[in-house]
């Protein structure tokens, strides 16, 4: 463990002094990165004069929400993002063979290789987001925030699994245009609480394509509460997709022609 601790620290120190060696693009990175927060803000601004709840939820509620999904999705991408998308061209190009003779774990190297430094202001403005509003709605115990953080947690490790497993497909076909797009489209729409789906739609949301599990569960635990049962279900539903995406991610490797072979 210690050993995968110190190789990931030299390699986000070298995304970051790559990231800074062109300081006005990292900066403009930074401006892009905040503004994307300060859009969705204003999106959810213009839905409350309109309307007093959406999908039974509040402003200050679904502002919680919006702080969580920023949150989930800044970890996501900084951690991961970069370095999933590039498995279908370590496959194409054959360069997944020089990172299968690395001495390390190679669903290590294919997930955390790079770290995409400049968002990481969007994950202090995020935790504020979830502290002010949700102080707003009413006093929070410190052991609810931590629990909540298990929670986020298990949404960080839930999005990286599906994404993982989005990507393995690469190894039977190298493009995956139409599937990122599927899943752009269905992460944006979790911003919004759950709620606003309906019977099977909502069951869709929660149970095949978990974006209930990930974004909402969380700060429904923090503003309003969970049942001990469904608090067990959201757990097991990270450990499950952890464990199947490791799993689909060595089967997808067995398949993979090798540059040289």
């Amino acid at each position: 463990m210690k050993k995968y601790i110190r190789l990931y620290y030299y390699l986000f120190y070298y995304s970051l002094l790559s990231r800074l060696e062109y300081r006005m693009d990292f900066i403009a990175n930074i401006i892009r990165s905040l503004s994307s927060i300060l859009v969705g803000f204003i999106g959810f601004t213009v839905i409350f004069q309109n309307t007093r709840y959406l999908g039974g939820w509040s402003k200050e509620e679904a502002l919680v929400l919006f702080g969580i999904f920023v949150l989930i999705n800044e970890f996501w991408y900084i951690f991961f993002f970069l370095n999933l998308i590039r498995l279908p061209i370590y496959i194409q190009k054959g360069e997944l063979d020089g990172l299968l003779l690395k001495p390390v774990s190679i669903q290590f190297i294919v997930s955390f290789r790079y770290a995409l430094v400049f968002a990481l202001p969007n994950i202090f403005i995020a935790i504020f987001m979830i502290w002010y509003f949700s102080q707003v709605i009413g006093q929070i115990s410190l052991m609810k925030y931590v629990i909540t953080g298990l929670f986020i947690l298990n949404g960080v490790v839930l999005l990286y699994s599906m994404t993982l497993m989005l990507v393995t497909i690469s190894f039977w076909t190298v493009r995956l245009k139409a599937f990122w797009e599927f899943y752009r489209a269905i992460t944006e729409g979790a911003r919004y609480p759950v709620d606003i789906f309906k019977g099977g739609l909502k069951l869709f949301f929660t149970f095949v394509i978990p974006i209930a599990v990930i974004f909402t569960f969380p700060a429904q635990f923090l503003v309003r509460d969970l049942p001990i049962s469904t608090i067990l279900i959201t757990f097991l539903i990270g450990g499950i997709f952890l464990f199947l995406s490791h799993k689909f991610f060595y089967f997808g490797l067995k398949h993979y022609n090798s540059a040289s072979s």
